[in-house]
């Protein structure tokens, strides 16, 4: 029970409302699989969808009052919360109502009278026996006080959305969504509809338990439901209400008055609060991106429910989003010595200016940009400096299950393309959704005491080893050995921000190799080897095998850290100091999945690891990031230790890429030969020609993940080929080409992508009939080769001059497939 003072509950003539508290509430939604309704839908080409059930149980959470001082963050629903549970004693039940009780002064000193009166007690009941003890406030307070969060439950009928990526990339466009769902509810059905909430909730994603789906709750607050719902949880039901509540925001009175929304459309059911965040011209690009300008981009197809909804793209974009708000908010704080102007590009992409205080007082500016093109592969971030020349720096945002989990096992494929990215002159951090979920909350936890994770990936071995990586870093390379700790045994994304700071390659390089050096004072024993006999035993030793050799200058180690990643590192000892060598193996065999966490973690320190031993190029050495499937092909000649020029040096030579700072070699042949013509990157010592910078712009935006696209496009590219259109819409249907050339009447599509249980794309189907009746010739990237595309805009017939591929009976379609009923 709560009990209040009744001068301080009743209004009086002194003032004109009552003083209010203001508590933090958590709404949670938990709707068991069992009991979705038959009939959820899926937008065909937006991450959208909805479930229908009348079971929902939906749970207020009262977590105390609303503060943000003297508690930490914990996990609660999917979402970071503060605690400040009531306290409620076990002998009266009197609770507080500001959270634990506080002694401020001492019982002892004060009148029987007083000590009733103080806060320490002010919660029990008059006739309370703790409420006149005298002792310490731990005699009074924790130990009979109990900790209660309120909690409110209510099972009803309710219709889930999965939100669009767009949607929940912000609170702004997620306050102005809920905002038109309720106007358009309110128009189509008519009245007011007070008995309808909207919240937003979030579930486990299946199998990758990192990333959650994130959707928008409407519920019915009378248990049970009064059966409203079932209307807006069919697909055209949704199209209705959406339309509707296009109609209301654009023929609303406050649109000529300038205004963003009014009591009569976007405000009338909008928390006071969220004024400031509900925007129309928002709820204008999220109808545009679900309706069209006449609702013929509504396409739906039944799903089993919502979890059937490939997710991959808005989990990376939503990634990228996290991280770039947790950069701006670690910018903001005054102990981090930073400031950041966050911004949208034309491109509709989230951008940042950032700059960075070291030590020492000097100021770095980088801009900070997503999604940029290189070289087939896009990194989600880019750092670059503005105020003084320096490396770029590629970060990637990696989920695990769409780089290392069952369905998509890419590690090799990653490690390659950030590898050529190295060789380009880029430095390259990979950043896991947990590395960014934990620096986040580190963020919003400075000042409280927060406990970190337990044994976290960036602490590879004990104290033991940790000392004597800090005597290595002192000792042979005079640093301060303090660094280690704030560079080195941190979050990826805190050294990320480290080496933004202060990006002193040789520094870099000193503690990569002070981290190897630690595992010396982890029990690691090297073996000491000739150069002639050094390739065949690293081999060995990354295969599993044991290393022998006779005393040579070359100290070869065989280790695993605290993950069970097995790393082999060398040490050079021709020269001085020591060059160093470091190969980071995973194990990508399909076996690996028995034991999910496990390989989970060891992919979370292949990752890490590489992040820190790329340094080690500086100082003559190599960094190899490898995977068990590619190390058959490992060129183990190419590295320096064993006689070769260096790992990234034979990159270059194969990418015909110049190191840093180096002028492009000489062009071998005037031009290239028809053979190297059609190939996707030019031959060794062959200089590309100079491509016009519109296709970068072009290129930058193609989905990566497309099969064959990026590829076409950089070829196109280096043969200069005209400027296409992208994103070319062929009628008032909007049939999109992905790259277009109007004049001939030449487009390159997206490949067909059927539902889940059928054998064909109906949307790419009605799309490829529709070009082919406008005359055009439209194939996905990896029905085109540059040459087709080139003959094609050089006026050459289509199959150079051939009958196109028929049927057996002779016949042939427009665009040489065969026709479908």
């Amino acid at each position: 029970m709560s009990r209040d003072k009744r001068d301080d509950a009743r209004v009086r003539d002194d003032r004109d409302e009552r003083d209010r508290r203001r508590y933090a509430v958590l709404t949670t939604v938990d709707i068991d699989p069992a009991h979705l309704a038959a009939g959820s839908w899926r937008h065909d080409t937006a991450v959208f969808g909805a479930d229908f059930t009348r079971k929902a149980v939906v749970r207020t959470l009262n977590l105390g009052v609303d503060r943000q001082d003297g508690s930490s963050t914990v996990p609660l629903a999917g979402d970071d919360v503060r605690l400040n549970p009531f306290y409620v004693c076990t002998s009266c039940g009197g609770a507080t109502a500001d959270g634990r009780p506080v002694v401020d002064q001492s019982q002892h000193a004060l009148t029987a009278s007083l000590a009733r009166s103080t806060r320490a007690s002010a919660h029990h009941q008059l006739w309370c026996p703790r409420r006149r003890l005298r002792g310490s406030g731990e005699e009074q307070g924790a130990g009979l006080d109990v900790p209660l969060l309120l909690a409110h439950e209510l099972t009803t009928e309710a219709v889930r959305i999965l939100l669009p990526a767009s949607v929940a990339r912000a609170k702004e466009r997620l306050a102005s969504f809920t905002a038109a769902l309720f106007a358009g509810i309110a128009a189509r059905y008519g009245g007011d509809p007070d008995h309808i909430e909207i919240t937003a909730a979030s579930m486990p994603d299946g199998e990758d338990r990192d990333w959650p789906r994130r959707f928008l709750v409407v519920y019915d607050r009378l248990p049970g439901g009064t059966g409203y719902l079932h209307r807006l949880a069919t697909s055209d039901g949704f199209r209705e209400v959406l339309l509707k509540a296009r109609e209301v925001i654009e023929g609303c009175g406050c649109l000529e008055k300038g205004l963003d929304g009014c009591h009569r459309c976007l405000l009338r059911r909008v928390p006071p609060a969220d004024y400031d965040k509900v925007s129309r011209n928002e709820v204008r690009q999220m109808l545009d991106e679900l309706l069209g300008a006449d609702g013929e981009r509504w396409r739906t197809s039944p799903v089993a429910t919502t979890q059937h909804i490939p997710m991959h793209r808005q989990a990376e974009s939503d990634l990228e989003v996290l991280f770039i708000d947790t950069l701006r908010e670690w910018a903001g704080l005054p102990e981090s010595g930073a400031s950041g102007d966050a911004y949208i590009t034309p491109a509709g992409t989230h951008a940042l200016d950032l700059r960075l205080t070291a030590a020492d007082g000097t100021t770095l500016s980088w801009r900070v940009s997503q999604q940029r093109v290189f070289d087939g592969t896009r990194p989600d971030v880019l750092f670059e400096r503005v105020d003084a020349p320096g490396p770029r720096v590629a970060v990637y945002l990696d989920g695990y299950e769409f780089h290392a989990g069952r369905e998509h096992n890419r590690v090799g494929d990653d490690a390659d393309k950030r590898t050529r990215l190295r060789a380009e002159g880029l430095r390259v951090f990979q950043l896991t959704y947990g590395d960014v979920k934990e620096w986040q909350r580190h963020v919003r936890d400075t000042g409280h005491a927060g406990a970190g994770p337990a044994d976290p990936v960036w602490e590879p071995y004990g104290d033991q080893a940790r000392g004597r990586a800090r005597d290595y870093y002192a000792k042979v390379q005079g640093g301060l050995p303090g660094e280690l700790a704030e560079t080195v045994w941190v979050n990826p994304a805190v050294q990320l921000v480290e080496y933004l700071r202060r990006p002193d390659a040789k520094r870099w390089q000193w503690r990569a190799e002070a981290a190897l050096a630690g595992f010396m004072g982890a029990g690691a024993r090297p073996v000491p080897l000739l150069p002639d006999v050094l390739g065949e035993q690293i081999i060995a030793a990354l295969r599993g095998g044991t290393t022998a050799g006779s005393r040579g200058p070359v100290q070869l180690f065989t280790v695993t850290d605290h993950s069970g990643l097995p790393l082999v590192f060398a040490a050079d000892g021709r020269a001085k100091p020591p060059a160093w060598t470091g190969i980071v193996l995973l194990d990508d065999a399909p076996g690996v999945h028995v034991h999910e966490e496990a390989h989970k973690r060891r992919w979370r320190a292949w990752l890490y690891w590489s992040n820190l031993l790329q340094f080690l190029d500086t100082g003559g050495g190599d960094a190899v990031q490898l995977t068990t499937g590619r190390l058959a092909g490992f060129p183990v000649e190419t590295l320096a230790v064993t006689g070769g020029s260096g790992v990234l040096e034979s990159v270059r030579a194969t990418l015909a890429v110049p190191a840093a700072g180096e002028a492009r070699p000489a062009p071998a042949e005037p031009a290239p030969s028809p053979q190297a013509a059609t190939t996707e990157e030019p031959a060794a010592g062959v200089v590309p020609p100079t491509r016009d910078a519109a296709w970068d712009r072009i290129i930058e935006y193609l989905d990566p993940d497309e099969p064959g696209l990026l590829a076409l496009a950089e070829s196109l590219a280096a043969r200069r080929v005209r400027i296409p259109e992208d994103g070319y819409e062929l009628d008032e249907n909007g049939w999109l080409a992905e790259l277009a050339w109007p004049d001939a009447r030449v487009g390159v599509v997206l490949a067909p992508r059927p539902p889940e249980g059928e054998g064909e794309d109906p949307e790419a189907v009605d799309r490829d009939r529709a070009f082919a009746a406008a005359g055009w010739e439209v194939r996905p990237a990896t029905g085109w080769t540059a040459d087709d595309i080139t003959d094609r805009l050089d006026g050459a017939p289509p199959f150079g001059g051939r009958e196109r591929p028929g049927r057996p009976d002779g016949t042939t379609t427009d665009n040489g497939q065969e026709e479908r009923p």
